[in-house]
Formats: structure tokens, sequence, C-alpha cells
């Protein structure tokens, strides 16, 4: 039984970690690079960010890595932009839009049989862009 609580108290104090790294970084950060930092494998990086969300921390999981979502400022504004094209000019219109200090959250795919897919992408330059 004292082996359960340290395992616990273990990841719980990884977990305090991880909040600390998330909160702490500008860019997202990868579950490897997590993981390595914990000395843990990426499954466990993966229920600790699974067990921090349920406790209602407002972390992402984006192509790039998770990231922690600060409290944004008031003067900041969201925008849908709604439109239909190519891959090539898809890559065209966001270093257009991230080019002017646009962030793009996220996007969604409206798919015949599946219906509306979203995945969060947090693009904030075309140096995150070449990463997709």
């Amino acid at each position: 039984m004292v082996h359960t609580k340290t395992k616990r108290k273990n990841g719980d104090e990884r977990r305090d970690r991880i909040l600390e790294i998330l909160r702490q970084s500008t860019e997202p950060v990868t579950g490897g690079e997590l993981a390595d930092k914990m000395s843990v494998s990426r499954q466990i990086i993966v229920q600790d960010i699974s067990l921090l969300k349920a406790k209602e921390h407002p972390i992402i999981a984006t192509s790039q890595g998770y990231m922690y979502l600060a409290q944004q400022k008031s003067s900041s504004k969201e925008r849908i932009i709604a439109c239909r094209h190519s891959a090539k000019e898809t890559r065209h219109e966001l270093n257009l839009i991230v080019d002017r200090g646009v962030t793009v959250k996220n996007v969604t795919v409206e798919h015949p049989l599946y219906g509306e897919i979203t995945v969060s992408l947090m693009i904030r330059n075309r140096l995150t862009l070449s990463d997709l």
C-alpha cells in the first residue's frame, strides 16, 4: 500500500511539472519531449494529459504537440473563415493569414460520410505551417 501512495505522489508531481512546462512554453511541446524530461514513456504522458484535461486544465493537442491555452487578452478577437479550395490554395491562404499576425486555432472539414471533423492546429507563423 505504501508503494501505491509513492506512485500516486510521483504521478501527481509529474503532472504538476507537465503543467509547469506547458504553461511556460510559447510553442507546442511534443509528447516525446515531455516523456524525455519526465523519464517515462510517451504513453504515460498521453495518460497524464488525459487526466489533466479531465481536471479541466485547458490543454490542447495540436499537430506540433501539446499547448496550454492561457487566458486570452480582452483585445483579441476570434473569427470563423469559411472557404473551399485545393491543398495548394490552402497553404497559400494560411501563409497570407499568419503573415498578418493571426493565429489559426483549428480547421473544420465537412466530410460527406463522417460529418464535421475538427483538428487543433495553432499555426502562428510560417515555421509552424511548414511542419504540416
